[in-house]
């Protein structure tokens, strides 16, 4: 018997879940553990909080200057660099 079905008898006695209690125990146990499995994998992924991006940053990240030192150069020419 593989993981993915449910027995039909108890192993111990032989009845079914109707009728052994510690049976009837042991398949609702299985039961949760397979709907929390279902939970976790619908669960939605964490998102964690970006870092911030400063402008020379941006500005090498999108092409505009090679290096942070020209980009920063670049923005203090402009008047928006500390």
């Amino acid at each position: 018997m593989d993981a993915t079905t449910t027995p039909t008898f108890c192993p111990t006695c032989g009845d079914t879940a109707e009728w052994c209690s510690t049976f009837r125990v042991e398949l609702r146990a299985q039961e949760a553990a397979k709907d929390a499995a279902i939970l976790a994998r619908k669960a939605a992924p964490v998102r964690r909080p970006r870092k911030r991006l400063n402008k020379a940053q941006a500005l090498v990240d999108m092409g505009e200057c090679r290096t942070l030192a020209e980009a920063r150069a670049y923005l203090r020419d402009m008047g928006e660099y500390r």
